[in-house]
């Protein structure tokens, strides 16, 4: 009652004047026997909490493909590999399809040239609409396979340890490691046309 009696609303006012009374000719530091008290509560709860928890240090595995995957060296030279090889494979696997999205507008543009009369209405739509949406449409195999293996690599958790990897390269330049992903997302190798 003495540390929040001045404060509580509860008690009467000739009450609450008794006790700021008592408090001033008991000389009592209020805020110091409410540290005082915290300070013991916080004792007794970590003693509690000491008796009850036992703590056992985890034992590290022996070996781990982060060793391999983190190391200064040849963790660059793995992530370069693994880059490399989905870059191929990407333009490889991705040709294909490309190739027939570009043969299917190339003749639904020719298709368009013949059933329509000639005049700058043709010209507008086979030599402009079409190949327009085919320049576009033609790169959706690419960014699918690209997406498909970003997708592979973050659920096998190697993007984590190439973010990890990438974070001492990218610093200087005001970047995070979580930069690379959006990096290797956007780089396209020129077309050799």
């Amino acid at each position: 009652m003495l540390r929040f009696g001045p404060k509580d609303r509860s008690i009467n006012p000739e009450d609450r004047l008794w006790i700021q009374s008592l408090i001033a000719d008991q000389k009592f530091d209020l805020e110091s026997a409410q540290l005082e008290e915290t300070t013991l509560r916080y004792r007794k709860i970590t003693s509690l909490v000491e008796s009850c928890v036992v703590k056992k240090e985890a034992k590290k595995p022996a070996s781990t493909l982060d060793k391999i995957f983190l190391h200064p060296v040849f963790g660059y030279a793995i992530f370069i590999g693994i880059l490399l090889l989905i870059f191929q494979t990407i333009f490889t696997w991705a040709s294909v399809p490309m190739d027939l999205i570009d043969g299917l507008f190339a003749e639904i543009s020719g298709w368009v040239n013949s059933v329509l009369p000639p005049g700058p209405l043709t010209s507008l739509i086979s030599e402009g609409i079409v190949p327009g949406i085919g320049g576009v449409v033609i790169f959706i195999p690419q960014i699918a396979l690209l997406f498909g293996f970003l997708a592979i690599l973050e659920d096998t958790g190697y993007m984590s340890r190439v973010v990890f990897l990438m974070d001492r390269w990218m610093r200087p330049f005001g970047l995070h490691g979580k930069s690379i992903v959006p990096l290797v997302s956007g780089l396209h190798a020129p077309s050799l046309e």
